[in-house]
């Protein structure tokens, strides 16, 4: 009898301390997700919960087509998809800071819900619904309506979008730059990489740093990782070359930034080149 007695209190102990662990890992869980209030930008409604942002600049003065859209979206795609839950991503065309092309939070996606109290089929098609297919519906609208220009304020854009309230409030660290442009800056008149057959690198950001543009225009990307994806032009293929990529890396350095790598992208007839 004492060992039958034994024997249902150690079931019943046990019993009850899996249930306390499940209850345990049941309500961490909720805390993580489900008590963040969002809104319908499926961004946190208190911005203090909001652990990372990554910003793109698309600069589509010379339109970017072709097999192009697809590599630039696949691109934003998987570094939207990398973001930690409810992580933001904003969009923006250089030539238009006022208002994002894109503006969303990423939500808890199927790879990474608790299969012990959720439906993560439900939460797998929500994600796609209101996060992937968005994204890419908007930025098919966007590479669709493309609008050429005879400037890139390149400078001008990294200035303002590195001042923007919600990103400059971002802890260091938690913050990274994309841009998307063949990187040649050029506002007529003021300043322009287009007014000399070669971008001397070293040379030309010293003389960068001698303007008045520059001190107007200097940003503030300390804790910022910054990246370039480089669209590569045949029309100026005499400009854009490692001289070029090394002023925009001295450049971003003595901003403070985090700077990382410029990537060649283009793709010709099926190549990239």
């Amino acid at each position: 009898m004492n060992d039958r007695i034994t024997y249902a209190v150690a079931t019943l102990a046990g019993l009850i301390l899996l249930a306390l662990l499940g209850w345990t890992a049941w309500a961490g869980y909720r805390s993580e997700s489900d008590e963040v209030q969002i809104g319908a930008d499926l961004c946190p409604i208190d911005p203090a919960e909001t652990p990372a942002h990554v910003t793109f600049l698309l600069d589509v003065s010379d339109a970017i087509i072709g097999r192009n859209t697809d590599e630039v979206s696949r691109r934003i795609h998987r570094v939207a998809d990398s973001l930690p839950r409810y992580g933001k991503l904003s969009i923006f065309d250089v030539h238009d800071l006022g208002e994002p092309v894109v503006a969303i939070c990423r939500p808890p996606s199927d790879a990474e819900c608790n299969v012990l109290t959720e439906n993560c089929r439900e939460i797998g098609e929500a994600y796609r619904r209101d996060f992937t297919d968005p994204l890419s519906d908007r930025m098919a609208e966007f590479f669709g309506n493309q609008i050429s220009h005879n400037t890139s304020p390149l400078i001008e854009a990294i200035r303002d979008v590195s001042s923007l309230t919600d990103f400059a409030a971002m802890p260091d660290g938690s913050k990274r730059l994309y841009i998307v442009s063949d990187m040649l800056q050029h506002t007529p008149g003021v300043y322009s990489h287009h007014r000399r057959p070669l971008v001397d690198g070293s040379a030309e950001f010293e003389e960068l740093r001698n303007r008045e543009f520059y001190a107007l225009n200097e940003p503030n990307l300390n804790g910022i990782e910054v990246n370039i994806l480089y669209m590569l032009r045949r029309q100026y293929r005499t400009l854009q070359n490692d001289s070029h990529k090394m002023f925009w890396e001295q450049y971003f350095t003595a901003a403070g930034a985090d700077y990382r790598e410029a990537t060649d992208i283009n793709f010709i007839a099926g190549e990239a080149r």
